[in-house]
């Protein structure tokens, strides 16, 4: 009897190390919204992804001081697609910071992108337009 049970602990034991060595389970990661894109009553919650799709270019952006960094990212008007010239668009940034634009601009900016930082945030690049547009940290854009 005790040969019978010596040998049950050890094929249950056998059993436990087997399961802990299957693959786990796939894990379902949900996308996370980094972009809030408000047009009229719709509201458009968009991922890295969504906005990496729309395609991106490469522009230089001199800053005040005279300084050229070269920048990737997604052409806002092929991203904003809603925007006329009548619009009037608000960038606002995660600490509450905010810069309109006129439709008319944005439509007339090819250069004007949406690029992804270092540390994953978005930011606004903006060349040959104001420096209050060049909005970093950017989570929400209100198209009116």
């Amino acid at each position: 009897m005790k040969k019978y049970g010596f040998v049950f602990v050890i094929g249950l034991l056998a059993s436990l190390m087997l399961a802990s060595c299957a693959a786990p389970a796939a894990v379902e990661v949900a996308a996370v919204t980094v972009l809030k894109v408000t047009s009229g009553s719709t509201v458009t919650e968009l991922t890295a992804e969504e906005i990496k799709v729309v395609g991106e270019i490469e522009v230089d952006y001199t800053n005040k001081d005279g300084e050229t960094t070269k920048y990737t990212g997604t052409p806002l008007k092929q991203l904003l697609s809603a925007v006329t010239d009548a619009s009037i668009i608000t960038f606002t940034a995660k600490d509450g910071y905010s810069a309109e634009m006129s439709g008319t601009d944005l439509l007339a900016c090819d250069q004007c992108i949406l690029a992804f930082q270092d540390d994953g945030t978005l930011r606004l690049v903006m060349p040959d337009q104001s420096s209050k547009l060049q909005v970093k940290d950017l989570v929400d854009i209100t198209i009116q």
